[in-house]
């Protein structure tokens, strides 16, 4: 496909943005962010997922060019459409040595050039292989992102727990308060949601002491450390 140009070209918004030490890093060579930025409207969380893409997409690309180019394999077609498709995509994160030495393969598999097309592929390979590494290396701080995110809302819930027992130990009607938050703060985990939800009916009804025992199950389901189910 051909570059994706942006219809109007704005500033990048970092307010949207996931920051450095986000899932973002502060640069991210061969890929010009800044550039790139523009061309996804400021969309920070967009461009990530196109070069998480570009690595899931393009990883084997050189060895996939070889191939169809061998001796005896009439695939100079597909070679022709592969590096067009992989020249957009570095057009569009601006990396423009990476676009440029598509470009060429790609011209020369329309062409039909044999003579020298190893080589060109080379080229492709030594500026592939850097950008492959730079989106590989996302990908590792995206999933460190996510993991220590996991570690945070295992904090709350554990927290919002404690609170909860305290509030239903005293009949207090906060707990209403505090199982709303719970319930939103489980929205990812379908079988803690249903266990907070119907921690939420008891509460509701005024049927604490089953309010209780639903609330020891997500001790259970958490693995939250002895104390917050003795305290109660």
């Amino acid at each position: 496909p051909p570059p994706m140009e942006a219809s109007k070209p704005t500033p990048p918004d970092p307010g949207g943005a996931p920051a450095a030490g986000a899932g973002w890093p502060e640069s991210l060579p061969p890929f010009d962010i800044p550039a790139a930025l523009i061309r996804t409207s400021g969309k920070r969380t967009l461009l990530r997922d196109l070069i998480l893409m570009f690595h899931e997409n393009y990883a084997n690309v050189v060895a996939d060019l070889r191939r169809l180019t061998a001796d005896g394999v009439d695939g100079s077609e597909e070679a022709t459409r592969l590096a067009h498709s992989l020249k957009g995509v570095a057009a569009t994160l601006e990396a423009k040595s990476l676009a440029a030495a598509a470009l060429i393969v790609e011209r020369a598999c329309a062409a039909g050039q044999r003579d020298g097309l190893s080589g060109l592929i080379d080229v492709l390979e030594q500026e592939i292989a850097p950008a492959l590494a730079a989106a590989a290396s996302l990908q590792t701080q995206t999933n460190s992102d996510k993991a220590a995110r996991s570690v945070v809302d295992a904090g709350r819930i554990a927290g919002i727990v404690d609170e909860l027992f305290g509030y239903l130990e005293s009949y207090d009607m906060q707990a209403v308060n505090s199982v709303e938050q719970l319930v939103q703060e489980l929205d990812g985990d379908a079988a803690a949601a249903e266990i907070a939800q119907e921690l939420d009916r008891h509460i509701r009804r005024f049927d604490y002491e089953s309010a209780i025992v639903a609330l020891r199950r997500l001790t259970v389901h958490f693995d939250l450390p002895e104390r917050a189910a003795c305290d109660a």
